[in-house]
């Protein structure tokens, strides 16, 4: 454990730290991922307007949580200074190196669309904010986890509990926004194309059916003549 010092500066500090890195791990970089799938969605109705839209609310989450996270972690410094004491920092300081790769190579670094440079750089800038916000997650409960052994006295249940069912909300929301096609697939009504033409050859061979069944002028004759000629003459 880090030598923490029970004063009620340090606790301002401590509490500062703990709400600037809720809102940036814990809910602006989850939101911007949920913004950029709502960017992928969107791009089906071709409407350049609602995908810029997304895009931009994308960008001010993430900058936003950017900002944040570097005053948090400036407010960590503050009192605690740099040490690796404790998983919880050690983990801080690879997602600090991380966010910043992420956001400098976002900036800087891609390419355009249509190159297979571009399919890297987009599965690497996944990758990493994937792996920054469930890590991130995961340092949040840990800092909690750390304040409650700290003040003994001020359990966090409540607020484990509201961040937990936000988490689950969120998550929910990104899993059904990429279900979205498998559902509008099941919705969707069936082509009906195809039967008009299945009818119109049904009526076809009926008609075909129906001309063949039609007697010949000679055979109508043939059943019209008077029963009587077919007797055999008298002996």
């Amino acid at each position: 454990m880090p030598n923490l010092r029970g004063t009620e500066d340090f606790r301002g500090y401590i509490v500062l730290h703990g709400w600037l890195m809720y809102f940036s791990f814990g809910l602006l970089f989850p939101a911007g991922a949920l913004f950029a799938r709502f960017m992928q969605v969107s791009r089906r109705t071709k409407n350049p307007n609602i995908i810029s839209k997304f895009y931009k609310l994308h960008l001010y989450s993430e900058a936003l949580g950017t900002f944040l996270m570097f005053i948090g972690v400036i407010s960590g410094f503050a009192q605690l200074g740099i040490s690796t004491t404790h998983t919880h920092q050690r983990l801080g300081y690879a997602l600090w190196i991380i966010i910043w790769i992420h956001v400098l190579s976002a900036f800087l670094l891609r390419p355009g669309l249509g190159s297979l440079q571009r399919g890297i750089w987009y599965v690497a800038h996944w990758l990493m904010g994937t792996s920054s916000i469930l890590l991130g997650i995961y340092n949040t409960y840990s800092g909690i986890g750390i304040w409650e052994k700290v003040f003994p006295k001020q359990r966090l249940l409540s607020l484990n509990i509201a961040f937990s069912v936000q988490l689950a909300f969120m998550g929910l929301v990104y899993y059904a926004l990429d279900r979205y096609d498998t559902f509008l697939l099941q919705i969707k009504k069936r082509e009906t194309s195809v039967a008009p033409k299945v009818d119109e050859m049904d009526h076809k061979m009926f008609e075909m059916d129906h001309k063949m069944f039609q007697m010949d002028p000679m055979d109508q004759k043939f059943f019209q003549m008077d029963p009587k000629s077919f007797q055999m003459g008298a002996a």
